[in-house]
C-alpha cells in the first residue's frame, strides 16, 4: 500500500535506486559511529579542576554540591543519549546491508525489514518534530534548526522509504505472477500393423457353393 513510483529521482531504476539509498545510509552511519564515540570519550575523560575546601565556606560547598549532583545527573543523561545514538546508528548500517543483499538477490524479506525499521524512525521524526514546533511556541527562541532538521528528515526518509518499497511491491509482483502453462508434446504412439490375411482355406469356406463345385472341377495345379 501507499504511493508508488516506477524509478528513482535521478531517472534511474528501482533496484539501483534502492541500494544507492542503503550505500547513503551506511556513509552516514559510519561517520555518526566514529564521530560519536570520539566526542563521548573526550567529555568523559576531560580533567577538571579540582575544587580547594578551605577557601570556600560551608554554604559556598553545599551549593557547590548540589550543583555537582545537578551536572552528575545530566551527565549520565547525555552519556545514556550518546549511547542511544551509537546503539541506533549500529543497527541502521546492519538494516541497510540488508537491504543492499535484498536488492541484489531480490528478496522481498530483507527489504521488508527495512521498510519496517524505517517507517519507526520516519514515526519518532515525527513525534520529534511536532515536539520543537510545540516548544516553539512556549519559547522566545524558536528551535529553528531542530524543526529544520526533522523536517528535513521526514521528507527523505518518506521519499526513501517510497522508493524501497516500490521495489519491494515490484518483487512480489513478479514472485506471485501467474506463470505460463509449460508446453507438453504428445507424441501418439505408431499405428497397430494390420493383420495378416488369413488362410486360404477359410477364404474357400467363405465362398458360396458354386464356387466350390467349380474348384472341385478345376482343381489348382499341385
Amino acid at each position: 500500500m501507499g504511493p508508488k513510483v516506477d524509478q528513482c529521482c535521478c531517472g534511474c531504476p528501482l533496484k539501483t535506486g534502492t541500494i544507492f539509498i542503503a550505500f547513503y545510509h551506511i556513509v552516514i552511519s559510519s561517520v555518526v559511529l566514529v564521530v560519536a564515540p570520539i566526542l563521548l570519550y573526550n567529555k568523559y575523560t576531560s580533567t577538571e579542576k579540582p575544587r580547594n575546601s578551605t577557601e570556600v565556606n560551608k554554604k559556598q560547598g553545599k551549593e557547590e554540591d548540589k550543583k555537582q549532583k545537578h551536572h552528575e545527573f545530566l551527565d549520565d543523561g547525555i552519556k545514556g543519549v550518546y549511547i542511544l545514538v551509537i546503539s541506533v546508528f549500529a543497527l541502521n548500517m546492519i538494516i541497510n546491508i540488508l537491504l543492499i543483499i535484498g536488492a541484489k538477490k531480490e528478496k522481498p524479506l530483507f527489504i521488508n525489514v527495512w521498510i519496517v525499521v524505517n517507517s519507526v524512525f520516519l514515526m519518532t521524526a515525527i513525534v520529534v518534530f511536532v515536539m520543537n514546533l510545540f516548544m516553539a511556541f512556549l519559547d522566545d527562541e524558536p528551535p529553528l534548526k531542530s524543526i529544520g532538521a526533522s523536517a528535513l528528515c521526514i521528507v527523505t526518509t518518506s521519499y526513501f522509504i517510497i522508493v524501497v518499497n516500490s521495489f519491494h511491491h515490484k518483487l512480489d509482483h513478479r514472485q506471485v505472477a501467474p506463470r505460463a502453462p509449460p508446453i507438453v508434446f504428445v507424441i501418439d504412439p505408431p499405428p497397430e500393423p494390420d493383420p495378416p490375411p488369413p488362410p486360404y482355406t477359410e477364404d474357400f469356406e467363405l465362398l458360396p457353393p458354386p464356387f466350390h463345385a467349380a474348384v472341385e472341377l478345376h482343381p489348382p495345379p499341385s
